[in-house]
């Protein structure tokens, strides 16, 4: 693979990635209307976020849509890393690619098990006691874990998020082959996702987290558009 046909691949991955990311937080806004309520299941209102998620179609496809957005991301990540290359910042670029894909597959595994719990849903009602409650047991147990694996201001997964970012807009502003612009919104959806982690402290940091994401999504937006412009042979 000659290197302009791996950056035509890497640009066709970024379009694709954004198109699934844009589509996927359209469908979030859908459940949100459709249901009453955000796409997500409180633990604090399980049965009632049970039976939201029972009657949602939407629900499990936009699931499933981020589950799928693992594909086009990871190959994205390996062509940032690779338009970045500096000799001189090799371990930083490593770290930052290889914290990336971290991100990735903790949010594949969230969607993975939130997929399951979504499944499960489809046949729960509360209205039968016994399997209501050892639905709620099991649910309860597998929520944890997911919010564990990714969530704003909860996860492990979303710290590599954070860091990735930051690595990435540091290595972009060094790179005077980006406008500073890239960087900046790396770095600000790497800040605004850090302060998610204060949400504990007041529901306005939490906000902060999703104005992260959709900073990320312009990141990965911005960086596609650059890399189809091409002129970044050394």
């Amino acid at each position: 693979m000659n290197e302009r046909f791996g950056r035509r691949f890497v640009v066709w991955n970024g379009i694709l990635l954004v198109v699934m990311l844009v589509t996927a937080f359209a469908l979030d806004l859908a459940i949100w209307n459709s249901t009453g309520g955000p796409p997500a299941i409180d633990l604090n209102h399980l049965s009632t976020d049970l039976v939201r998620a029972n009657g949602s179609s939407l629900w499990p496809i936009e699931t499933w849509l981020y589950i799928l957005l693992v594909i086009p991301g990871l190959t994205f990540t390996i062509g940032v890393k690779s338009v970045l290359k500096h000799p001189d910042q090799e371990l930083l670029l490593v770290t930052a690619k290889n914290s990336m894909i971290l991100f990735w597959i903790f949010h594949t595994l969230h969607n993975v098990v939130l997929l399951t719990v979504l499944y499960g849903a489809a046949s729960y009602s509360p209205a039968d006691t016994t399997q209501a409650l050892n639905f709620e047991s099991v649910a309860d147990m597998l929520l944890r874990f997911s919010n564990l694996l990714f969530g704003f201001g909860t996860s492990i997964g979303a710290l590599f998020l954070v860091f990735a970012l930051g690595l990435f807009g540091y290595l972009t502003y060094l790179n005077k082959k980006f406008t500073n612009r890239i960087a900046f919104i790396a770095l600000g959806a790497s800040i605004a996702i850090l302060l998610s982690y204060l949400q504990s402290v007041s529901g306005v940091f939490f906000a902060l987290g999703l104005l992260g994401w959709v900073l990320f999504i312009f990141w990965v937006f911005s960086m596609t558009f650059r890399l189809a412009k091409g002129d970044l042979e050394d």
